[in-house]
């Protein structure tokens, strides 16, 4: 979900600050991220390929080979992603 960041908090991505009234990707016990995070934009296609947990989840990948805007989903994130459940 999009929020504006209320509290500067570090990016689970990238460890990077993230300042107040910032527009963040944010979901309940898994913290928030970079909407366009800079360490997701620069994986190659094979390193995403490599990467055993879904970026959006963090659940074990089991051979889902999803990519969306530079991430390596579950099928259930990569259909969330689409608009869909």
């Amino acid at each position: 979900m999009r929020i504006t960041n209320k509290y500067e908090n570090k990016c689970e991505n990238c460890s990077k600050t993230i300042t107040v009234g910032t527009e963040v990707e944010w979901e309940k016990g898994n913290g928030i991220r970079h909407t366009k995070c800079p360490k997701l934009r620069n994986y190659s296609y094979k390193k995403l390929l490599t990467i055993t947990k879904c970026q959006e989840c963090k659940r074990l990948l089991s051979g889902d080979k999803y990519i969306s805007d530079m991430n390596r989903l579950c099928e259930s994130c990569w259909h969330k992603t689409l608009g869909g459940e």
